[in-house]
Order: structure tokens, then C-alpha cells, then sequence
């Protein structure tokens, strides 16, 4: 990322980065997936507390080697977005070992029949939202409605579509609204729009590729769809920021950020801000972090205490169109401010590795003579 001067956390020239082949996957990423697994092992097998403990030091080790060793874009710029997906990997497969290494109690599965300790392990690695689990996110699960199989898989087929269609549009929008942009708009005007990117963008690529996931676990698992609700509440409905990122937005991070935020809302979003910056960071190794997001999450954790004040002075939740303008203005307001332009449009860049959920631009491509 574009950086004034060298940022924090800099990589010096000297330090060696290798790329990802698949020789350095075995040898740097495969052992960290193992410590993954054999964490999700020891967590479903009751009396395994002090082996947890024992084996995080080793997995620590593993992640941070993964993430200061390796370089997914293999030298060519225009992936500079692979470091980023290599980096939420790696932060969410660390995030969730340092969570299961201080559960206290062994996990359960509930309402299935009892399976091998491996394929459970297994599940368990790919379960964000504790279903099936005698633990949870923490939310309620989006409403969802009872379909068969026929009938989930053409829901799934539109709901990528539409989804995906809505992510080529938020990158249109940013190519057009960045320096040097076609569009002459107003400084604020600009400004706003280049905010409300993140989350468009965000909610149309991770519920193109829920949808993608949600049929292969149907159809190639044998899943049942009721294992796959919705990702997503309607969050354009939300009326107030506990609503917003407490039911509405998606949790499948929830409980990862939780247990490592200590449970408490501002140790959760500065959780969240942390996994956040290490994949902007995995994307500026060399010039450093100087574009961040955890300010920006320690901003809406201050915004639902202002929340939790106004209730325990008037009573009443924050609600209504009132709760809406300050919600939005809030979510928006502290995007712009904690972060400038040129820190956006790098951190957008990201966004162009998703192929899987750009098909005009997939067609586009194919089309070309």
C-alpha cells in the first residue's frame, strides 16, 4: 500500500520472502493446517486442556512464519490481493486455535448421530456459527425458510447471481470515483461514496461465495440446507449500530473475535480490527501498516456504548428513523475519517482477485481474441 513513509511492522530488504508454490505449501502452510485440525481434535475430546495449552506455542510459531515468510502474489502486483486472502487464512486459522486452546469445557456436537472424532474435528473447522455444536456465535440465526433441495439449490443459483451482478457493480463504482476519475463529483459527496464501497462490495462477494458453499455442502456433503441459513439479517434495515453489527451483519466471525476479545464488546472489535490489519498489512510487508482498520472498529464499539448509554439514561433503545441517520452516519462517518483516499483505493485493489464472483468480467476475459 502507498505509505509517505515506512510504516509500522516494515519487513526489512533483507528479510526473505518466498512464493507460494507448492513446495512452500507443504512445507509452511500444511503444518499449520494440521495444528488447526489437531486443536479441533483435542477440543471436542474432553480432559485435553493442558495438550491445548502445550501445543500453542507451536502453532503461534507456525502462523507467524506463514505470515512473514510466505508471498501469494508471486511477484506480480496485480495479485497483491493473494497476500490479503493468505493473511485472513492464516489470522482466522490463529484466531480460532488461540480461542479452542483456553476452552475450558470440550465441545458437543447435538442433534446428530454420533460420528468419528476426525469428520466431527473436520466440521468443526469449517463451523463458524456453532450449528450442529453446543456452542454459538452468540446471535440468532437469520430467519430462513424450510426448502428441499430443488428448491435451496435455485435460491442459491439466484442468490449468486444477484449477489455477484452487485459485486461488479461496487467495482464499478470504485474504478469510477477514484482519482483520476471520469466523474467530477463534490470533495463529500466523493468521499461518502468511496465509504459505502466497502460495505456494498463486502456484502455482495461474501454472500456470492455463501451461496457457492452452501451448494457444494448440499450436494457434495450431503448437507442438509437447513445447515446453511442465511449469512446476512437485511442489514439496510438495521436502526441502530447494536442492530446493525450485533444481529444484522454477518457473524461468522463472532465467536472467533469474541473468545479472542475477551467477550466484551471493545475487546471484540478490536479483535476484529486486528484481523482486519493483517491482511492490509500482508499486502505492504515491505513499506509497513500505515493505512488501518482498528481505529475504525474501536470507533463502532465507542458508537454501541453512546447505545447502551442513551438506553440506561432514557430507557429506551436507540430506534426509528433517528437510529437509522445515526447508524449510517456513524458507520460512514469513521470510515472517512480513519482512513484517506489513497488508503481506500489501495485497499480496494484487494477486491479484484475475487473471480469466482465476477462473471462479466470472467466473460469479458474468456471473450477476448
Amino acid at each position: 500500500m502507498s505509505c509517505p513513509e515506512q510504516g509500522w511492522f516494515a519487513l526489512p530488504d533483507s528479510w526473505p520472502l518466498e512464493p507460494l508454490t507448492t513446495r512452500t505449501f507443504i512445507t509452511m502452510v500444511l503444518p499449520l493446517f494440521v495444528a488447526y485440525l489437531l486443536t479441533a481434535v483435542l477440543v471436542i475430546t474432553p480432559g485435553t486442556y493442558a495438550v491445548r495449552i502445550s501445543l500453542l506455542p507451536l502453532s503461534l510459531w507456525l502462523a507467524f512464519r506463514s505470515c512473514t515468510r510466505l508471498e501469494a502474489n508471486v511477484g506480480n502486483a496485480e495479485w497483491v490481493g493473494n497476500n490479503l486472502a493468505l493473511m485472513t487464512v492464516v489470522g482466522v486459522i490463529i484466531m480460532r486455535i488461540t480461542g479452542w486452546t483456553f476452552q475450558r469445557h470440550h465441545f458437543v456436537r447435538t442433534g446428530t448421530r454420533e460420528r468419528a472424532v476426525l469428520i466431527d474435528a473436520c466440521d468443526l473447522c469449517c463451523n463458524f456459527r456453532g450449528i450442529g455444536w453446543d456452542w454459538t456465535s452468540g446471535a440468532p440465526p437469520p430467519p430462513q425458510r424450510h426448502l428441499d433441495k430443488r428448491a435451496f439449490a435455485l435460491n442459491a443459483l439466484l442468490g449468486y447471481t444477484i449477489n455477484a451482478l452487485l459485486f461488479e457493480f461496487a467495482l464499478l463504482l470504485r474504478d469510477n470515483i477514484f482519482p483520476p476519475s471520469p466523474l467530477r463529483l463534490p470533495f463529500t459527496l466523493r468521499r461518502l461514496l468511496q465509504a459505502l464501497i466497502y460495505p456494498i462490495s463486502t456484502y455482495a462477494h461474501l454472500q456470492a461465495y455463501y451461496h457457492i458453499y452452501s451448494l457444494l455442502g448440499v450436494f457434495l456433503l450431503s448437507q442438509s440446507p437447513a445447515s446453511w441459513p442465511p449469512l446476512f439479517n437485511r442489514p439496510w434495515l438495521s436502526t441502530s449500530l447494536s442492530e446493525f453489527w450485533g444481529r444484522r451483519w454477518h457473524q461468522g466471525f463472532r465467536d472467533m473475535f469474541g473468545r479472542v476479545g475477551g467477550q466484551r464488546v471493545l475487546g471484540t472489535f478490536l479483535a476484529s480490527g486486528v484481523f482486519h490489519d493483517l491482511g492490509i498489512w500482508g499486502m505492504s510487508r515491505r513499506s509497513g501498516l500505515c493505512c488501518n482498520l482498528t481505529a475504525y472498529f474501536g470507533m463502532m464499539a465507542l458508537g454501541i456504548g453512546a447505545e447502551y448509554a442513551v438506553r440506561r439514561c432514557t430507557g429506551k433503545r436507540v430506534s426509528g428513523t433517528c437510529g437509522r441517520v445515526w447508524m449510517v452516519g456513524w458507520i460512514l462517518g469513521w470510515a472517512v475519517a480513519t482512513m484517506g483516499e489513497e488508503c481506500m483505493h489501495d485497499f480496494y485493489r484487494s477486491m479484484t482477485i475475487n473471480w469466482l464472483v465476477r462473471p462479466v468480467q470472467i466473460t469479458g476475459y474468456y471473450r477476448r481474441p
